[in-house]
């Protein structure tokens, strides 16, 4: 039987520069336990300055995958877990909020609204509410691709959205600049496309595409509030527009066999007719 209280677990891959932040926030919360990708600085010891369970395992991108989340809640002793993210901060209010839902025994699923921050300031395009805590028999992570944090177990009755205030939000605070939203985007549009082909079966609609292009640019510039973040604002939901479009490109990709080995190899092909004048 899973003991009363909250685990915290955290993820980390080469955090020593944010990780003491969160780490203070949690501290005598609950059970922490960290779950590193074999990081190469000093994030392990600044670590185990705050709890023994500490422990390494390599993910493939995403921690939210089964075989990751299958480790990380081995480690669990609680009955209730919270994914914990270095990049964001639990204010003391949601906290409370936290402790009280894990004392009434009526719901099982906590999803709380994240408040995001970019550029150095506060933008809107990604705001929603997010599956942070839950019991372990509320949420399922198999068969989990990149960026859906587990699928519901429970009703809805069962889930507990947390009102949106500043006071009761999470506080994300990504270090995004352009390049390195790009960066992340590129990797992340990759490992998405790979796994809706291989995993969901997904093929390519230019249909699709093109919707997913003017929906998420509109969505989150104007739906979501986007342009209230100034030009950053517009910055984000066009790299956010693309990014959902790179993924659809990414599908004709794997649909039509186009790589880039086969593409030297079509090359070489037309060099060597070019050189015998076989044009």
């Amino acid at each position: 039987m899973k003991k009363h209280g909250i685990t915290f677990l955290v993820f980390t891959f080469n955090e020593e520069k944010r990780l003491d932040y969160i780490m203070r926030c949690i501290k005598g919360h609950g059970d922490i336990v960290v779950i590193d990708n074999f990081s190469g600085d000093h994030t392990c010891e600044l670590a185990k300055q705050y709890t023994e369970k500490v422990y390494q395992h390599k993910n493939p991108g995403y921690v939210e995958n089964e075989e990751t989340m299958t480790f990380a809640l081995s480690k669990v002793e609680t009955e209730w877990v919270y994914l914990t993210y270095v990049d964001e901060f639990i204010p003391a209010d949601l906290m409370g909020i936290l402790h009280r839902i894990t004392r009434e025994n009526k719901y099982k699923i906590v999803e709380i609204y994240r408040k995001n921050f970019m550029y150095g300031r506060e933008i809107h395009n990604y705001g929603k509410h997010h599956l942070r805590m839950f019991t372990r028999d509320a949420v399922s992570f198999d068969g989990n691709i990149v960026h859906k944090l587990g699928k519901r177990l429970v009703p809805a009755k069962a889930v507990y959205q947390v009102p949106v205030s500043d006071r009761t939000s999470i506080w994300h605070f990504s270090p995004y600049n352009s390049s390195r939203l790009e960066l992340v985007h590129n990797r992340y549009a990759d490992l998405e496309a790979k796994q809706r082909h291989e995993i969901a079966g997904q093929r390519f609609s230019g249909f699709r595409a093109l919707w997913k292009l003017i929906f998420y640019f509109f969505g989150t510039y104007l739906g979501l509030g986007g342009f209230r973040g100034g030009w950053p604002g517009l910055f984000i939901s066009i790299e956010i527009a693309y990014f959902k479009f790179s993924i659809e490109a990414r599908l004709w990709e794997y649909d039509n066999g186009v790589s880039v080995e086969r593409m030297e190899n079509e090359y070489r092909e037309l060099k060597e007719r070019l050189l015998r004048n076989d044009i």
